[in-house]
Parts: structure tokens; C-alpha cells; sequence
């Protein structure tokens, strides 16, 4: 039985004592989703689970050293989570001609360089020295998830329930952050 996103919206209704989605629709209980969504892929990563793999080619322009811009949404490192490797080439050069750069613990001081010398992966963000000219950047990467915007997109195996009671229980906190009670079902419940 294929899963998906919707399954995981219904059961938190259910555990949110909503079963016909009135108080809790999928559009009100989606950005909730998200945030475990995000949360179960870090701790996954945290304790070296599989994650997915990606790799993705970026228009690189010269001088560029903070490749926070990409991770931006809808950029081509929105849902890196760890880099892997991180390759270039100039402009215009086949795809044969890619050229790997070294991962460093601290970028060197350096200008005046064709092509990357050097990058690091700091506080969450790839930073690299400063080309002289504009690069084809491919950076293969580990990734969260993408973003679930729709019931019908496809929920990650083996984590439906997970997501569920997450995605109820970030929801009841709300609430009760809101409220200061739980307002389950259409009655206050009082902690």
C-alpha cells in the first residue's frame, strides 16, 4: 500500500480528536508537517542514517564566495543538508572538464585565482575562494526531503506514524502556547 502525504494529515487528525478535518484541515496542518518532517530527517542524519543524495549544477558568478544565495527556496541547494563534494568548471567547458575542489577545515587566504582553490561547509552554508572568472559549480550534496506542499505527495516509507504523531503534537504545542489549553475535538481541555 503506497502512502502519501494525506495519510499522514489523516491520522493527525485522529490524534488530534479531528476526524472529519474540520478544525484541523490539510492546509492548516501542512506547515506543521514540514517542521517534523524537517526535524525526522535531521535526526536521521544525526545517527548517519541513509539520507538521499543529489547533485546539482550552479551558474557560479565571479568573486563569489558564500553560496548562501543557492540555498535559498526554490534554488538548487534548498534542500541540502550535508555537502558531499563540490567540483567546477569554467564556463562553456565540456562536462568532461570538471575539476574537483579540496574540502577544508579553514578556507586559505587567496585572490586572483581561476577557478575554486578551496571550500568549507560552516554554520550550515558552503563557502569557497573567490574565483576571477564566472564557474559552472556541481555540488553533490545529502538531502532533507522536499518540501510537501499537497496531500497526494508521497509520504517517506516507514515514517508515516512518526510524522503523524509529530506533526499532532507540534500542533496540540501551538495551541496550547495560543490558548493555554488544548481546544481538542471542539472542547477545551484544560492542562
Amino acid at each position: 500500500m503506497a502512502l502519501n502525504s494525506g495519510d499522514v494529515i489523516t491520522r493527525a487528525q485522529a490524534l488530534l480528536d479531528d476526524n472529519d478535518g474540520r478544525e484541523f484541515d490539510a492546509d492548516y496542518l501542512m506547515p506543521y508537517y514540514n517542521i517534523a518532517l524537517e526535524d525526522v530527517w535531521l535526526e536521521l542524519a544525526n545517527v548517519n542514517a541513509r539520507v538521499e543524495e543529489r547533485l546539482v549544477t550552479l551558474a557560479v558568478p565571479l568573486g563569489t564566495t558564500d553560496y548562501s544565495t543557492f540555498e535559498a527556496t526554490g534554488q538548487g541547494l534548498e534542500t541540502m543538508l550535508q555537502p558531499v563534494t563540490l567540483d567546477w568548471k569554467l564556463v562553456g567547458e565540456a562536462d568532461t572538464a570538471y575539476r574537483p575542489a579540496r574540502r577544508v577545515q579553514q578556507l586559505p587566504d587567496v585572490s586572483g585565482e581561476t577557478g575554486i582553490v578551496a571550500w568549507e561547509f560552516r554554520e550550515g552554508h558552503i563557502f569557497t575562494t573567490p574565483s576571477d572568472v564566472a564557474l559552472t559549480v556541481r555540488v553533490r550534496f545529502q538531502r532533507l526531503a522536499s518540501v510537501i506542499n499537497d496531500a497526494a505527495d508521497a509520504a517517506q516509507r516507514g515514517l508515516v506514524n512518526i510524522l503523524a504523531y509529530r506533526t499532532a503534537a507540534l500542533q496540540a504545542v501551538d495551541r496550547l502556547v495560543q490558548y493555554g489549553d488544548l481546544r481538542v475535538g471542539g472542547a477545551a481541555t484544560q492542562l
